[in-house]
């Protein structure tokens, strides 16, 4: 009873000012009262007359209905009607149970909505063009800053000189120093600049999966591979660059494939027989003494010798104070960009950070400040907002062991192992120690079993 009670045709003629139904003909069957005055037109003289008609007479110029029945989709198009007006018209099919167009609805969107929606662009467009200009000055900025790393001068004037040269390189030194910082720094500053620079962790991916990862695999060459196959990140570095960290993780079998798709520029993904070539330069890095892995028969020796064509040593933090001023303003920048803030790190703060030892790094120093602008309740951050293990300085002094004694890396080594235990007494897993002191998961359970022979 209450579907006969409606009123069909009052309803839509209080929601659309100009709906049109056309039928599967391509006539015009009903429009509501607004379509007079939107198409300056009597009902009487539309109802009953093709599309085609209307349009040839430019009442529709063009017809939405038609483009329906053209391409069988909802169409949105803009039209002219005969006073002027540029309208934004939605056609919409309606179906039979064949699967045959029916009907076409169509209408317009009010003209106070289109208004709307431009002046909410319009915000829009002024916002990014605002967030684009500040984001080029900002990567202007941190580029021309990042060059003017002092400790790190001879490792931009390495750089500068082999950047033409399609050499394979070797970034050295500990987790955190910014290696994948400077082999992203040499992509970008090649010939290479314009391809794929493609990252990968070899210590990140357990060894039964990380050779499908960077070699690919035919459809089907594995129980649970997928059925359209999988490109390879060795082969997604085409033209690019492949940066390999911690090389020193990779499994001897994979040591073999990589060499040989070194020499022979070609792979053969998984489940296939067919060569493909592949055009990439090759960046590794690692914290670990290669050589010795080679003398223990851990790392192969012609590997070992094709990588390592130039090899850059990055010297730890601790060794670059004078970096480290840069380095917070660098971070401090970044993070206020990208969380729209404007916090700023007094002098004094500035001066207590650059005295920490950072066993982490430049990624612990990089945490550090991320956390200090997401977590500081003011504008500026002061020696108050620090953490206690970097505001308290006793707690990162020497005096926990004999700094007379032994070489200067055999005391780093037990400065390190000093506060490795320190965190593990603090924590229960490896994944929170490496959050805490700013390293990678996989480093942080390598040393945890070096220095206290624990699994965490």
């Amino acid at each position: 009873m209450i579907l006969k009670e409606i009123n069909y045709g009052r309803i839509l003629n209080e929601m659309f000012d100009d709906l049109a139904i056309v039928d599967k003909d391509g006539r015009m069957i009903y429009v509501t009262n607004g379509f007079e005055e939107k198409y300056n037109v009597k009902k009487k003289y539309v109802i009953g007359r093709s599309i085609t008609e209307l349009e040839k007479q430019k009442i529709l110029n063009p017809s939405v209905a038609k483009k329906v029945f053209d391409t069988g989709k909802k169409v949105i198009m803009s039209h002219k009607n005969k006073k002027g007006d540029y309208l934004i018209i939605n056609g919409v099919p309606i179906y039979n149970n064949n699967g045959s167009i029916q009907y076409v609805v169509s209408y317009s969107i009010p003209s106070d909505e289109i208004k709307s929606l431009q002046t909410e662009r319009d915000k829009l467009l002024e916002k990014l063009e605002e967030y684009q200009q500040a984001l080029t000055h900002l990567q202007d900025y941190l580029k021309q800053d990042m060059t003017s790393l002092m400790g790190a001068k001879i490792t931009f004037e390495i750089i500068k000189k082999i950047k033409s040269y399609d050499v394979s390189v070797l970034f050295t030194g500990e987790s955190g120093v910014g290696k994948t910082t400077f082999a992203k720094f040499l992509h970008e500053n090649s010939p290479r600049a314009e391809g794929p620079f493609v990252e990968i962790s070899c210590g990140a991916i357990p060894e039964n999966l990380l050779e499908s990862e960077l070699f690919g695999y035919k459809k089907g060459a594995f129980t649970g591979a997928s059925h359209e196959g999988k490109m390879g990140l060795i082969q997604t570095a085409n033209q690019g660059t492949l940066f390999l960290d911690e090389i020193g993780e990779l499994p001897l079998k994979l040591q073999v494939k990589l060499l040989k798709a070194l020499q022979k520029k070609t792979i053969i993904p998984l489940g296939d027989t067919k060569e493909i070539e592949v055009d990439f330069r090759l960046i590794t890095a690692t914290n670990k003494d290669l050589k010795k892995m080679v003398e223990e028969g851990t790392f192969r020796e012609d590997l070992f010798y094709r990588i390592n064509v130039v090899t850059i040593d990055i010297p730890p933090l601790r060794q670059r104070t004078e970096d480290c001023v840069v380095l917070i303003k660098y971070f401090t920048d970044k993070f206020n960009l990208k969380y729209d803030m404007k916090k700023r790190i007094d002098g004094t703060a500035v001066k207590r950070l650059c005295r920490y030892p950072w066993p982490g790094n430049i990624r612990e120093l990089e945490n550090t400040i991320e956390r200090l602008i997401l977590m500081g309740d003011e504008d500026i951050i002061t020696i108050n907002n620090l953490p206690d293990n970097i505001k308290d300085e006793q707690k990162h002094t020497y005096s926990s062991f004999d700094c007379g004694k032994g070489t200067l890396p055999e005391m780093m080594k037990e400065y390190e192992k000093s506060i490795i235990k320190r965190a593990v007494k603090e924590h229960k897993t490896s994944v929170e120690v490496a959050k805490q002191l700013g390293i990678s998961q996989p480093t942080a359970a390598r040393k945890i079993k070096e220095y206290t022979n624990e699994d965490l």
